[in-house]
């Protein structure tokens, strides 16, 4: 590659992210490589490293919320690449809606390492990739463009607390993670409930884990 790119790699198991890491390594050049442990909470670093961003993400890490964050990692910063690594069940299903969400590539798991570079040189050097917008029937992109926009309601800031919500931190802990001040959490999970049209911290959880179970799992799905 004539281009240095930044490869940031995000999966929650070891041992294919370190065969990931070794494939990459051995065939391609004039790269930098990244475990991330989560893409929301390195945008920043990422958006303020040199070079062209590529980013390898498990769609169903952080609890099955990978569809969501390329949904926000691509509309806060556009110029990220994203291949979406997608689950050897349902992957034709699950490519199409990680498509029409920004992803740039789908690598279904089951594929092999050949493929893999194959479509990280033809992302890299703007080549062909497969069209899955074909495989999205006009209901499920209503329904799609509904969870959209749910999400957009919330800033980057707001979805990194109701994420960290949704995995059982508590305010001080979110607080942490995040290196604000308890206060401010508070303030953000009070906007949160008043856009997501909820009440407390349970009924938050539960629209986001609807929505994480309509992206993952294609269940039946109202919009109104």
């Amino acid at each position: 590659m004539a281009k240095h790119y930044q490869i940031f790699i995000h999966d929650n198991h070891p041992l294919f992210r370190a065969e990931l890491i070794r494939v990459i390594k051995s065939q391609l050049t004039q790269t930098t490589l990244y475990e991330v442990d989560n893409p929301l909470l390195w945008l920043s670093k990422i958006k303020r490293l040199p070079g062209n961003k590529l980013l390898l993400l498990d769609i169903l890490a952080d609890g099955g919320y990978g569809l969501a964050h390329i949904y926000y990692l691509k509309r806060y910063s556009p110029q990220i690449k994203i291949i979406a690594m997608t689950p050897t069940n349902n992957a034709d299903s699950t490519a199409a809606k990680a498509y029409w969400l920004g992803a740039n590539g789908i690598f279904p798991k089951k594929s092999g390492a050949t493929q893999l570079i194959q479509l990280m040189h033809n992302i890299k050097n703007h080549g062909p990739t497969p069209n899955y917008n074909q495989q999205i029937t006009p209901e499920e992109r209503e329904q799609l463009s509904f969870i959209c926009d749910r999400l957009k309601l919330l800033s980057i800031q707001q979805y990194k607390v109701l994420i960290l919500l949704t995995a059982g931190k508590v305010n001080k802990q979110i607080a942490q993670v995040l290196g604000v001040a308890e206060a401010t959490v508070k303030a953000h999970l009070t906007s949160i409930f008043k856009k997501l049209g909820v009440r407390n911290r349970t009924q938050a959880i539960i629209t986001m884990k609807i929505l994480q179970s309509y992206l993952i799992n294609r269940p039946s799905f109202q919009t109104a």
